[in-house]
């Protein structure tokens, strides 16, 4: 935890107001519609792909991210195993502004100087296999980015237009897609949305798990062809 952080009293629960998760149990279908009609509730313009309209490409960067979330997970089990961090703080929900505020507000935890070190690495490495990716990141199941690509943890800018693209990390990203796909627990998410950028691009995730027990998702962004 960074001394330029204040801690919260309360939770920063991401995303509860918004919605409730997709259940667990269910077809894919029942979980796509509920996408939908909760996508629709908000105003948003968003899409599921479903199994049977995935492509080549998506196939491709399914088969990343398994490879990514596989060695992401492997990370952050070797924090318990060795005693670098508790299970209590690898698993907290509890989110510390950092101070002076940034905007958009960004926050550290527990256990994001781990993640820093040894996540970002790994989430770099993936980010240049493939030209069609735009950014490759681990999600807790709140939507928070401990340690995102570096390309995306630039110094603050004091430029908010500036540092919306160039300083992603340490945020919650509780919109519709990010709260979708981090608290699913099974399968392949494909969303495709429009960015708080302004562009639109694909969204995929799978779930991540650490000692059995769903810790959050590996997202890739990617420009879809058609």
């Amino acid at each position: 935890m960074s001394a330029k952080t204040l801690p919260v009293a309360g939770l920063v629960m991401a995303g509860a107001c918004l919605c409730a998760a997709p259940p667990a149990s269910g077809s894919r279908g029942d979980q796509a519609a509920l996408f939908m009609r909760s996508s629709a509730m908000h105003g948003g313009v968003r899409r599921v792909i479903l199994p049977e309209e995935m492509t080549g490409q998506d196939l491709r960067m399914l088969a990343l991210a398994k490879a990514a979330a596989k060695e992401c997970a492997r990370v952050l089990e070797r924090a318990l195993d060795t005693g670098i961090k508790s299970d209590e703080e690898l698993f907290s929900a509890l989110y510390f502004p950092v101070l002076p505020p940034t905007v958009p507000p960004t926050f550290t935890t527990f256990y994001d100087d781990y993640t820093d070190k040894f996540i970002t690495p790994i989430e770099d490495r993936y980010l240049a296999r493939d030209r069609d990716v735009i950014f490759l990141v681990l999600v807790d199941a709140n939507g928070y980015v401990p340690s995102h690509n570096s390309k995306y943890a630039q110094p603050p800018t004091g430029d908010p237009r500036a540092d919306l693209k160039r300083r992603r990390t340490k945020r919650i990203f509780n919109d519709i897609t990010g709260f979708f796909a981090a608290k699913h627990a099974r399968g392949v998410l494909i969303q495709i949305y429009r960015r708080d950028t302004g562009e639109s691009i694909a969204d995929l995730s799978i779930p991540v798990a650490v000692k059995g027990r769903h810790w959050g998702a590996l997202r890739v962004g990617y420009a879809r062809k058609s």
